[in-house]
């Protein structure tokens, strides 16, 4: 049985004042539209580097640990799509909403041609059973405990997967830890459907003393030592947290640990406030007891000035910068706000200069905008845009830009209905 044929409607949606809005509230929070962009831009960096552990552990045959690596890669993918299009206003306004979404799509469809290339590979496995349906679990933190009436489903490992089969259903599920406040949701799904559930539990907080405030620290890794004004205050523990009690001020707080760079961060805290500050330390690189090494030289320059990513890592240097490197193959990305971003493979020799120019092409960001609504019979379909799932069910609405798309909407036990549509 198929879906009905549904209608859409298009007309002009105004936004003049949204973006004012969201800058507004973003200023507020102290986060300036760069701010919000490197964010998303670090998730990103970390999914693609995550695929070269992928990559590795197939070529070693491993392929049930890469598919295991490969799932989380797309939880915490759709999970970063989803923050970019709650700061799409923001993002479009500061020109890099379509550079961010051309990652996306671009992660997205490397993880396709892994996965299909691990399915061609690999042994067969297990197909799941029939009449069951699959709740790919991910909590933050870790190790929490996963509870149904009086049933525990399982403990999430450290860091934070558990997958279990359930019968179709509504399932209330309540997560629980020591030292965090419990949290329940609710889920319903159909047989042979796979849901990824995703849940922060917040610490429990003691009540804020008169006249002080609470600094909750989390680094990566634990056992982080915490200075500050070059006195040490207190060590992280081993999940990296530490809550600090201290009186109303602006701080300059250090993070050490052996064999990893140095952090410093600043904060200021009101009285009875309480704030979060989460640190991620970058490791020293351990040479090892070796001859010594030959180097050559990599000059890199763009048209405008912009940020340096080597092997999928931010360089922390713009352009025009000299890098003295080890002979081989790097591959060379460069970002700037605003536009495309450009790759380029640099080839360095021992004693020898490779250069690297690229001109960025500025994003052309369409003016226009319409807002699409998507019906079913029945409801509860899939909206997919282009073979891109949009994270919407019918009845719900999409926003598009001119142009021409493909509008498809699929629904568990029906048939798919598409229809193309032109927006002008």
């Amino acid at each position: 049985m198929g879906i009905p044929f549904w209608a859409f409607m298009a007309w002009w949606f105004a936004v003049d004042n949204v973006p004012f809005l969201i800058n507004m509230i973003s200023n507020l929070l102290g986060l300036s539209p760069d701010d919000i962009y490197w964010r998303i831009r670090e998730s990103l960096n970390n999914i693609k580097n995550s695929l070269y552990t992928v990559r590795s552990l197939v070529e070693e045959g491993r392929f049930e640990e890469a598919v295991d690596v490969l799932n989380r890669n797309e939880h915490d993918l759709e999970m970063t799509r989803a923050e970019i299009e709650n700061n799409r206003t923001v993002l479009e306004r500061n020109k890099t909403y379509d550079l961010l979404v051309a990652e996306y799509e671009g992660l997205n469809d490397e993880i396709t041609r892994i996965r299909n290339y691990i399915l061609e590979q690999a042994p067969p496995t297990p197909t799941p059973t029939p009449g069951k349906a699959t709740l790919n679990i991910k909590t933050d933190p870790g190790g929490v405990a996963v509870w149904y009436d009086k049933n525990k489903l399982g403990v999430t490992d450290e860091e934070g997967y558990l997958t279990v089969e359930v019968d179709p259903g509504t399932y209330n599920l309540t997560f629980v830890k020591d030292g965090y406040q419990s949290e329940t949701v609710s889920v319903t799904v159909e047989e042979n459907e796979t849901r990824n559930i995703n849940v922060i539990l917040e610490p429990i907080t003691p009540p804020t003393p008169a006249g002080k405030g609470i600094i909750k620290i989390k680094t990566d890794p634990g056992n982080v030592d915490v200075y500050i004004a070059g006195t040490k205050i207190g060590t992280t523990d081993d999940e990296g947290y530490l809550d600090l009690e201290v009186d109303p001020g602006t701080y300059e707080i250090t993070f050490k640990k052996e064999g990893y760079y140095d952090e410093t961060k600043t904060m200021f805290i009101k009285e009875g406030e309480v704030k979060t500050l989460a640190v991620t330390l970058k490791p020293v690189s351990e040479l090892p007891p070796t001859a010594p090494k030959v180097f050559g030289y990599l000059t890199i320059e763009s048209s405008p000035s912009a940020r340096i990513f080597i092997g999928g890592k931010d360089t922390g240097f713009i352009t025009p910068h000299t890098f003295e490197l080890e002979p081989g193959t790097y591959d060379i990305r460069l970002e700037a706000t605003g536009y495309y971003p450009e790759e380029a493979v640099a080839f360095v020799k021992e004693g020898e200069t490779t250069r690297i120019s690229k001109e960025l092409k500025e994003v052309v960001v369409p003016e226009k905008k319409f807002k699409v609504e998507v019906n079913s019979d029945p409801s509860g379909a899939k909206i997919l845009v282009n073979g891109m799932f949009t994270g919407k069910w019918t009845p719900d609405y999409v926003i598009l830009y001119e142009g021409t798309y493909q509008i498809r909407v699929e629904k568990s036990g029906y048939l798919p209905a598409e229809q193309t549509i032109t927006l002008e």
